[in-house]
């Protein structure tokens, strides 16, 4: 995961518990927790414990990880908007209606993957003894 990554989502609250941060960049804590980490290294985050729940550890970008973040992602933007100047208007509007069907066809992915590890969070004896190891689609034959 980008460091960047982490700043787009971590500017768009004033702060976030450890837990919700890795929930909304569907990570675990511990990788979270590395992510946070690098930012607070380079100065763009900072961390400090929650003043009502002393278990909690709130996370926010500095003011200086806002100011990188809107500097980045202003530079993005100009990138794209160079890059859409080749096409013509009616492929603009078919690369967005393409776009607008892949999010969601991740988003769904990615709601049946969650779904099914939260159905097989509890492995039956037969299932722990298959193999979990991913077929590449090149090699299946009939």
């Amino acid at each position: 995961m980008g460091q960047i990554d982490s700043l787009d989502l971590l500017v768009r609250h004033r702060s976030w518990t450890m837990c919700e941060f890795a929930t909304a960049l569907g990570i675990d804590p511990s990788t979270a927790t590395r992510a946070i980490g690098r930012l607070i290294d380079v100065g763009l985050a900072d961390r400090q414990t929650s003043e009502t729940d002393k278990r909690v550890t709130l996370v926010h970008a500095t003011p200086l990880g806002r100011e990188t973040q809107r500097r980045v992602a202003t530079r993005r933007l100009g990138v794209v908007v160079e890059a859409l100047e080749t096409f013509t208007t009616e492929e603009r509007h078919t690369l967005a209606d393409l776009l607008d069907r892949l999010v969601n066809s991740l988003d769904q992915v990615v709601e049946r993957g969650s779904q099914a590890r939260n159905s097989h969070s509890v492995l039956d004896n037969s299932s722990a003894m298959q193999s979990t190891a991913p077929v590449s689609p090149t090699l299946q034959t009939e």
